[in-house]
């Protein structure tokens, strides 16, 4: 390594020689040196070994320039920005801007998968390809699979049966949880299988849906009651009387109240009510009997008239329907005995009951 003026001076043959391989030597090496070149010149290669730099004087020949550097163990080392024919740049902050590719020459591929890779598909969209067809889009919020324009967060195409898998690797619950700012909802499959929608990501724990692998489909939470008498009640000759309940054998959600006898209902919907009372004494003499279940809404009732040839030691009188009933509703039952010897609801639980549950 050495450098020179290259200027060859006018002198005698052996001194001229060796000033003619020096300067050829500088010429060789690219006036390699830990300093610079003491006579610089426009355009001037020179090495710097000291810093493992090629450098390029500038045009006006006052200062030296560095554009690569290559140490001794190969590694490279660019100053400013590198252009590639127009098509893409790696700035001087080490950012990598690439031409946009197609789906079926991606920018970003493998040497010899060259179809396989990620490009540009338009403006802030961003397409990867496999065997030169795109698979995946992503746009400004939305991903797309098999799908070049998603209208939501996730939008998947595929004629698959079941194009989109969840799969656990180990045993327990796999659910999806479905967020907003207030609640949370899970909904997959439990352990042991079926399917079940739940608040906890304990699928099996009381969920509120549950249908198993026999497709038996459970509502736990379901609103449902159902009540019977303990206790005799005498009914009134001359006005309604409102059947009381004093035992619960189930109230799902606590819709029952034991205290007013009234059923409300929780949420807006179709509800199953059904009633029955026992009644001793059933006397001729009175003008009718009137059983009724009575919503907010709606009344159903059944009316006998005890036109027998005797009294009657007790009978049976029921009602079962279908109601319309809106969050808030109540229901209730009640008995009318237009006249006669005033009767009594017997307290037998299996002969005198009211209960229901929403349809939907």
């Amino acid at each position: 390594m050495s450098q020179h003026d290259f200027n060859i001076a006018n002198q005698t043959f052996p001194s001229f020689r060796s000033d003619l391989n020096d300067a050829l030597q500088a010429a060789a090496t690219i006036s390699a040196g830990a300093t610079a070149p003491t006579t610089p010149y426009a355009y001037q290669l020179w090495y710097d070994t000291a810093n493992e730099k090629y450098m390029i004087r500038n045009a006006a020949n006052s200062a030296w320039l560095n554009f690569v550097g290559i140490d001794t163990n190969g590694n490279v080392d660019v100053t400013g920005q590198i252009d590639v024919n127009s098509a893409a740049r790696i700035d001087s902050s080490g950012i990598v801007k690439a031409a946009n590719g197609t789906e079926a020459a991606p920018t970003h591929s493998f040497l010899n998968d060259p179809d396989n890779g990620m490009f540009r598909a338009t403006t802030n969209t961003i397409g990867f390809s496999t065997a030169g067809t795109e698979r995946l889009r992503i746009t400004a919020g939305s991903v797309g699979i098999n799908q070049t324009s998603p209208l939501r967060s996730l939008h998947v195409v595929d004629d698959s049966a079941d194009p989109l898998i969840v799969e656990r690797s180990t045993t327990g619950n796999t659910a999806i949880r479905v967020t907003d700012d207030t609640d949370t909802v899970y909904f997959g499959m439990p352990t042991g299988g079926g399917f079940a929608v739940d608040d906890d990501a304990n699928l099996a724990d009381g969920p509120w849906l549950k249908i198993d692998t026999s497709g038996t489909v459970r509502k736990p939470y379901q609103p449902s009651f159902s009540v019977v008498k303990t206790s005799d009640q005498t009914l009134s000759t001359t006005a309604n009387t409102t059947i009381t309940w004093e035992t619960e054998l189930w109230d799902t959600n606590s819709d029952f109240t034991k205290s007013t006898n009234l059923f409300t209902a929780p949420v807006t919907g179709k509800y199953y009510l059904q009633a029955q009372a026992r009644i001793d004494n059933f006397d001729t003499a009175a003008g009718h009997y009137q059983f009724q279940i009575v919503t907010s809404n709606r009344t159903r009732q059944e009316i006998i008239d005890p036109n027998f040839t005797s009294d009657l030691t007790y009978s049976t009188m029921s009602l079962s329907g279908v109601f319309d009933m809106d969050a808030g509703d109540t229901a209730y039952v009640s008995i009318n005995q237009n006249g006669g010897t005033a009767s009594h609801v017997e307290d037998g639980q299996s002969y005198t009951s009211f209960s229901g549950y929403l349809l939907g």
